[in-house]
């Protein structure tokens, strides 16, 4: 991974395989710092393909070219149209009458000329998915830009059939939604806001405990009458482990419990201190005095995986992911004694230069010791199934293990399910929000569209015409969902789809777009948490939702 506070080395910008050095540092390097050099690379790597190259559509590649994704391909049967002017920026006057699979990706292909043209492709993108099944083979991620239901039922069916990973994107007028797919999407870089430290406060390993014996506060308490700084920069890890290990040896060997053994404990603190407990390391001893009584716990996501059939049956089959998961759950059930191998990272702490680099360089030890005894185990399930067992890299064996805490693996609901009332997840519609009643009337419109070839109010003198109708089919999916129609009170949402009438206005379709792009660079990179599965928004008041139907 590029180091964030330096540019990118020749060396690594060889690995992206783009010759301008000078220019692929201007144009990458800040975007590497947020998602590193590999992240890149997979960017890089990735084909993206669009089907339907409406204004939403453009604005979502616009989106991924700027970056850098490897190649984009544009599948689109409609001629350019004075309607597309009004709200796509990636056509021109001259335009009218070609192409738009050919004029928008020629004109987003000249937004970075690093990225490959894939095929611009006039064809109409619901003859292409309903008579040819094998197409997304060539694609890694499938963007379906307002795409009619059934079209979206066999895209989703294909993708599922051959791993690739959907999005599909709907507005009309000040309204969105973004739908996400794949069969299994491994995250082992979640980028949480707020990192969980792992100190081992509580379980010190031998060689932390030999540091933390090493400071004799007493002695450094009478320095400081000498003016000496040693004693205010104790880092806070050593005063809690010392303050905890007393607290265990007159309480029965327990932690604090109870709310005023816990302000026993700060009073501890604050004691030890005497009158330099306002100092900065006493000061973060304050703020992480919980580390000292919260017990250590692996998170939830990663139980997930560690009891993932996957991870329980390892075969020739299983993914690099899988059998990692599988060593790292041995070594937490053997050699980590409930824990999980130790990241190794350590937060600003306030101390003395050369004792915080010690502490680095423990805690350093530690986290390649445990990568080591993953290794061994990775080895032998390796074996067990017919491979080398150098068929993975020590560096990847090692950043897999920094990030155990904060994997997740999701497997979305297919989107033919969405479009089955039997099978679609209805208690995730929060049809009392006024952004689950859009969802609804998201899916009252796809079924209007299936019966009369266009959007409810599109191509309409009288967009309100269509109301009865669209009614009508709203009302049939409220009850097979088994809602209370007057309860849920669909009807102004369903004028307001009318007066919409399909338009495509470029403000939403922007937006919209960017949340779009965002999720495929997610679903790319491997990194932060994809939307699960369902984003709404809504334009009209400046909110949003998400739905797991």
């Amino acid at each position: 991974m590029a180091d964030p506070e330096k540019p990118l080395t020749a060396d690594e910008i060889a690995k992206l395989e783009i010759k301008n050095d000078e220019t692929v540092s201007k144009k990458y390097d800040r975007q590497i710092r947020l998602w590193g050099l590999h992240g890149q690379e997979r960017l890089h790597n990735a084909h993206i393909c669009l089907l339907g190259a409406g204004p939403v559509g453009t604005e979502t590649i616009k989106n991924l070219v700027l970056p850098g994704i490897g190649k984009f391909s544009v599948i689109d049967g409609e001629k350019v149209t004075n309607r597309d002017l009004g709200n796509n920026f990636f056509v021109e006057v001259s335009s009218v009458g070609k192409s738009r699979a050919e004029e928008t990706g020629r004109l987003l292909h000249e937004l970075n000329g690093f990225v490959e043209k894939g095929g611009f492709i006039d064809q109409d993108p619901n003859h292409l998915v309903n008579n040819n099944d094998e197409f997304v083979r060539d694609y890694d991620v499938i963007i379906a830009n307002n795409l009619p239901d059934a079209t979206l039922v066999k895209l989703g069916e294909q993708c599922s059939k051959w791993n690739k990973k959907l999005v599909v994107i709907k507005t009309n007028g000040l309204l969105g939604l973004v739908r996400l797919f794949a069969n299994e999407h491994r995250v082992l870089e979640s980028k949480p806001d707020g990192e969980k430290w792992d100190l081992r406060i509580q379980t010190p390993w031998p060689e932390l405990q030999a540091y933390i014996d090493s400071f004799d506060l007493d002695s450094m308490l009478a320095d400081l009458q000498k003016f000496s700084p040693e004693f205010t920069h104790v880092p806070f890890t050593v005063l809690l482990s010392k303050l905890i290990t007393q607290w265990k040896a007159t309480h029965d060997g327990k932690c604090p419990e109870t709310e005023e053994d816990k302000q026993a404990f700060l009073q501890s603190i604050i004691s030890l201190g005497k009158s330099y407990s306002i100092s900065d390391n006493f000061r973060e001893a304050k703020n992480y005095k919980y580390l000292t009584w919260v017990p250590y716990e692996i998170p939830y996501e990663t139980q997930e995986i560690f009891d993932d059939e996957k991870c329980n049956n390892i075969n020739e089959k299983s993914s690099k992911f899988w059998l990692l998961a599988r060593a790292v759950r041995d070594f937490y059930q053997n050699e980590g004694n409930g824990h999980l191998p130790l990241a190794g990272n350590l937060p600003d702490i306030t101390a003395k230069p050369d004792a915080y680099t010690t502490m680095q360089r423990i805690f350093r030890e530690k986290a390649e010791k445990d990568w080591q005894s993953v290794k061994s185990h990775l080895q032998t399930l390796l074996k067990s199934v017919n491979k080398s067992p150098d068929d993975i890299r020590d560096e990847d064996i090692a950043f897999f293990c920094k990030h155990t805490s904060v994997m997740k693996v999701f497997r979305f609901s297919p989107v033919q399910n969405e479009y089955d009332s039997t099978k679609i997840n209805k208690e995730a519609i929060e049809w009392w929000d006024e952004n689950g009643k859009w969802y609804l009337a998201f899916r009252a419109a796809g079924r209007f569209q299936a019966e009369h070839g266009r959007l409810p109010g599109d191509r309409n003198d009288d967009p309100q015409a269509d109301f009865e109708n669209l009614k009508k089919v709203a009302v049939q999916l409220q009850e097979e969902l088994e809602l209370d129609v007057e309860e849920v009170g669909l009807d102004d949402y369903l004028k307001e789809f009318c007066r919409f009438g399909g338009c495509q206005i470029h403000n939403t379709c922007a937006f919209v777009g960017g949340v779009a792009s965002q999720e495929v660079i997610k679903l790319v990179t491997k990194q932060w948490h994809p939307v699960d599965n369902t984003y709404i928004y809504n334009g009209i008041t400046g909110t949003s939702a998400f739905f797991a139907v």
